[in-house]
């Protein structure tokens, strides 16, 4: 019995394991997943008989390589390492499946129909997590056909197909979900309020959370943050190789600037002295220790719990951007605050930092016209 040995090689960029297969297939059970093997440069891969893959892209070597140089575009795009190799695992499972349900006939990339998209589809709609055994939820599927979705579209850039297998592939929806939880205004409030700011710790957490909420920031920004990052004064925050591994200055309320304000006078020197050799990390723990990712969750956890109200720090981030748009914000100013990149953001947001991003960030900012408001009683205006 001749049987088609699926080998698994070890690639950069984060494409692990991918098949590569030599011999010719007498045995439709053979798994890619379950035989692992050495081999040098094949010299005989398989070309599929007849047809445009038998001149180019019709061997799985092919495959191999298009994936790799499309990782290669993604680096250079300055996406994370973590984002190529999830993308990379993700058309490694795509094409495992297309083999399988081929029954071994696709074997390159132009190989691809739309009818194998749409199994692939239909296949995670019905497939269960091998990790809790509960089917994948509507974002997981959406995330792996998006990954496919974008990789075709790319191929169809570049030339190497006429038109993309999955141009007219339709993610899975909800019907009526919403995209993550919002806090209101009013629970924002209460979340700030949580917080006992007679303490030098509340007002360290105080400072963490008027910066998750005034900036946008992720959980990876406001740790990355150092002292010298921030300008209170001014009320601009520094954001080094944020989203997309880029860099962004963004705004600082009025709110959020007194608490950093106040914790860099008051707090931070106190808990700094304590390590013999200094950080410049801007939030730090009792112990003078750059605090981590785990320590800002925490905070916000923390305070929620006290609250009452459910919240995340990257709830924090979607409600920011909410209540600026519902405020009147528009959205291209919304993505410059948060680091998404696209050429109709980049037209307001030309350079590190736009008046435009500034003025709006005042004027529709919920935290911002609450400090207008007391300004204007401070200076006798109308309540």
């Amino acid at each position: 019995m001749v049987l088609q040995i699926p080998v698994t090689t070890q690639c950069p960029n984060g494409l692990q394991n991918l098949v590569v297969l030599s011999g010719k297939l007498k045995e439709k059970s053979a798994d890619p997943a379950n035989v692992v093997a050495r081999v040098e440069t094949p010299v005989d891969e398989p070309r599929m008989p007849g047809g445009p893959a038998a001149g180019k892209g019709g061997t799985v070597m092919e495959w191999r390589q298009e994936v790799e140089r499309y990782l290669g575009r993604l680096e250079r795009s300055n996406h994370t390492e973590a984002t190529r190799k999830n993308q990379g695992k993700m058309l490694e499972r795509f094409f495992r499946f297309a083999w399988r349900n081929s029954g071994g006939k696709v074997l390159g990339a132009i190989q691809v129909t739309a009818a194998e998209v749409e199994a692939y589809r239909a296949h995670l709609a019905l497939e269960k997590s091998p990790t809790n055994g509960r089917p994948y939820s509507i974002a997981t599927q959406r995330h792996y056909l998006d990954s496919v979705r974008r990789f075709y579209a790319w191929l169809e850039k570049e030339g190497k197909v006429l038109v993309s297998p999955a141009e007219d592939l339709e993610l899975p929806r909800n019907a009526g979900k919403k995209v993550g939880s919002i806090l209101s205004e009013k629970e924002v409030e209460k979340l700030l309020g949580a917080v006992d700011i007679s303490k030098p710790l509340g007002i360290r957490d105080r400072a963490i959370l008027e910066v998750l909420y005034s900036a946008g920031l992720r959980v990876k920004e406001v740790v990355g943050l150092s002292i010298y990052d921030v300008d209170t004064a001014a009320g601009i925050v520094s954001v080094r190789l944020g989203k997309g591994q880029k860099d962004r200055v963004v705004p600082l309320g009025k709110p959020a600037a007194h608490y950093v304000s106040e914790y860099l006078a008051n707090v931070r020197t106190r808990y700094a002295k304590k390590k013999r050799e200094a950080t410049t990390t801007l939030f730090v723990t009792t112990r003078g220790d750059a605090a981590n990712e785990r320590i800002v969750r925490g905070v916000v956890y923390k305070h929620a719990k006290a609250a009452g109200v459910k919240a995340s720090p990257h709830t924090i981030r979607r409600s920011t951007a909410t209540h600026m748009l519902a405020s009147g914000a528009s959205p291209e100013i919304v993505g410059s605050l948060l680091g998404h990149t696209s050429n109709a953001s980049l037209r307001f947001y030309a350079k590190l930092f736009g008046p435009d991003l500034k003025a709006e960030h005042q004027e529709t900012h919920p935290r911002e016209k609450d400090a207008r408001g007391e300004d204007e009683e401070g200076r006798g205006g109308e309540p």
